[in-house]
C-alpha cells in the first residue's frame, strides 16, 4: 500500500502530515485522485496520509513525489525574492595518456543567471522546470531533480542550450514529516549541478590540442634519448671490435707487450636508478596506457639510498627491487601504485619494492603487454605503431 507523505488542502496548498490535525480533521486530499485523506500520526509506524476508503494506488505516491518537486521549486522562488540564485562554476577536465605522456587540464566556465528564472506552472517530472539566460547570453533550462538516479541534459533542448539541475537527495521520513524539516533538508543538501554548456566542447578541444602538443614534445625527447643511448652502445661495440683487431695485428693472437683492454662498463639507465648491472628489466604496459618496469637493484645503491625499515622488509638475504615509470616519470606517477606494491621515492623517480611478487600480482592483471630485456630502450622500440 502506498504511503503518502504530502497532500493538498482545499485551497490547493501543499500540506505535510506533521503540519495538520490527526485523522480526517486534516481536511486534505490526494494529489492524484483527489480522494479525501486521513492523517496517520501513530507512535509505532511512520506518519503518513491514507485514503479514507483504503483505495491507495501507486499513482497516488507518484503524486506525492511530484508535490515534493513542486515544494522545492516554490522554495527556490522564495529564495530568489531576497537575492539571485547562485550557480557553481561549470568545471570539467581534459585528459590525455600516451606511452610518453600523462597529463590533464581543468576547464571552467563561470556563469550566473542573468535576471530571474522563468518558472513553469506544473512541470512534468523530467521536463524543464524553468528557463533563463546566462551572463554569456546562452539560454539555459533548469530542472528540479528530487528522485533517485542522476539528472541528464534534456535532448529536446538541443546542444546550443545549457542546462542545470537543482539536485535534492530524496529526504528520509523525518525530513519530510513537516514543512520546516523539509526546508532544512533543502537548504542543507540541495545544490545546482551543471548538466551541459555549449561552450565546453570548444574549450575541451582547445585543451586537448595543448595536451597533444605536450605529448608530441615528450615523444621527441624520448626518441632523442633513445638515439643518444643507441649511439653510445654502437660506439662501445665498435671500440671493442677495434681493440680486438689491434691485438690480432700486433700479437697474432699471442701474448704481446700491450695489456688487454678492459671490458666496457655495463650500460647504465638513469631512468632506472639503482639498477643492478646486466640484470633484466620486466616490462608491463597497462591497458590504461601507463607503462612500468620492475628490476633488481644494486646492493651498494640500496645501502646508500634505502631506509633500514624497507631493507628489513625484504627479509634476510633477499634482494630489493625497484619499479619505475616507463619511459620516464610523469605528473602524478607517485600516486599510481598502492602501498602494497612499494613506497614512492620522489627524489630518485621510482618505487622501492621489498616484495617483487606484490608488484607482479598488481601489474600483471592490468597489463595489455609484458616483455623482458636487459636493454631499457628495447621496450620503446617494440611499442606497437
Amino acid at each position: 500500500m502506498s504511503q503518502l507523505f504530502a497532500a493538498l488542502d482545499a485551497r490547493g496548498e501543499i500540506r505535510f502530515v506533521g503540519d495538520v490535525q490527526r485523522g480526517a480533521a486534516c481536511a486534505c486530499f490526494c494529489p492524484d485522485c483527489s480522494s479525501p485523506l486521513i492523517a496517520r500520526q501513530g507512535t509505532e509506524k511512520e506518519w503518513h496520509f491514507a485514503h479514507e476508503g483504503g483505495q491507495e494506488r501507486p499513482e497516488c505516491l507518484v503524486g506525492a513525489q511530484n508535490l515534493l518537486r513542486r515544494f522545492c521549486m516554490e522554495h527556490l522562488q522564495y529564495l530568489a525574492l531576497s537575492g539571485p540564485l547562485t550557480l557553481p562554476p561549470c568545471r570539467i577536465f581534459a585528459q590525455l595518456t600516451t606511452a610518453y605522456f600523462r597529463g590533464h587540464e581543468p576547464i571552467e566556465v563561470a556563469e550566473q543567471f542573468m535576471g530571474s528564472v522563468r518558472w513553469e506552472e506544473r512541470p512534468a517530472r523530467d521536463a524543464a522546470a524553468g528557463t533563463a539566460r546566462l551572463t554569456s547570453g546562452v539560454e539555459v533550462v533548469v530542472l528540479i531533480h528530487t528522485h533517485e538516479g542522476t539528472p541528464s541534459h534534456l535532448l529536446s533542448a538541443g546542444q546550443e542550450v545549457a542546462s542545470v539541475a537543482y539536485f535534492l537527495p530524496p529526504p528520509d521520513p523525518a525530513a519530510r514529516r513537516d514543512a520546516a524539516s523539509l526546508v532544512a533538508h533543502i537548504e542543507g543538501h540541495g545544490k545546482f549541478l551543471w548538466l551541459h554548456h555549449p561552450l565546453l566542447k570548444q574549450l575541451h578541444a582547445q585543451a586537448m590540442a595543448r595536451l597533444q602538443q605536450r605529448s608530441d614534445e615528450a615523444m621527441k625527447e624520448a626518441n632523442a634519448r633513445l638515439n643518444h643511448q643507441a649511439g653510445i652502445t654502437a660506439a662501445q661495440r665498435w671500440g671493442k671490435s677495434a681493440q680486438m683487431l689491434r691485438e690480432r695485428m700486433h700479437g697474432g693472437g699471442q701474448e704481446g707487450n700491450e695489456p688487454p683492454a678492459p671490458p666496457p662498463p655495463p650500460p647504465s639507465y638513469p631512468m632506472a636508478p639503482g639498477h643492478a648491472p646486466l640484470a633484466s628489466f620486466q616490462f608491463f604496459e597497462l591497458k590504461s596506457g601507463d607503462a612500468w618496469v620492475v628490476y633488481p637493484m644494486d646492493p651498494e645503491f640500496v645501502k646508500r639510498a634505502c631506509t633500514p625499515e624497507l631493507i628489513a622488509a625484504c627479509g634476510p638475504g633477499a634482494k630489493m627491487y625497484g619499479v619505475a615509470p616507463y619511459p620516464e616519470p610523469y605528473e602524478g606517477w607517485d600516486e599510481m601504485l598502492p602501498p602494497s606494491v612499494g613506497r614512492s621515492d620522489l627524489e630518485n623517480g621510482m618505487y622501492w619494492v621489498p616484495q617483487p611478487l606484490n608488484a607482479a600480482m598488481f601489474l600483471s592483471p592490468r597489463s595489455a603487454r609484458t616483455d623482458s630485456n636487459r636493454d631499457w630502450n628495447s621496450f620503446l622500440a617494440n611499442d606497437p605503431p
